[in-house]
């Protein structure tokens, strides 16, 4: 995979913090940086992905009220409390 290179300011406190992770598992400051990168832009990715179904499916009829999904989870919570 090719690489390419680009710049990003941070606070001091947080490059330390970044610094002693890279330390802490013998690896360099970029591959913290790319993991942490990589790792944020899937999880972000997956999370639009979940909004956009959601709307979607909210468009075509798909949906439950609010008083269904709460007593759904009053009904959970009383089963929990009553064991």
């Amino acid at each position: 995979m090719s690489t390419e290179p680009f710049t990003v300011r941070t606070n001091v406190e947080t490059l330390k913090r970044l610094d002693a992770i890279g330390k802490a598992t013998d690896r360099s400051r970029n591959y913290i940086v790319n993991q942490a990168l990589d790792r944020f832009v899937t999880e972000e990715a997956a999370i639009i992905a979940e909004v956009e179904a959601g709307r979607k499916d909210f468009k075509e009829g798909r949906r439950v009220s609010h008083e269904a999904v709460f007593q759904k989870l009053r009904t959970k919570i009383n089963a929990k409390t009553q064991k």
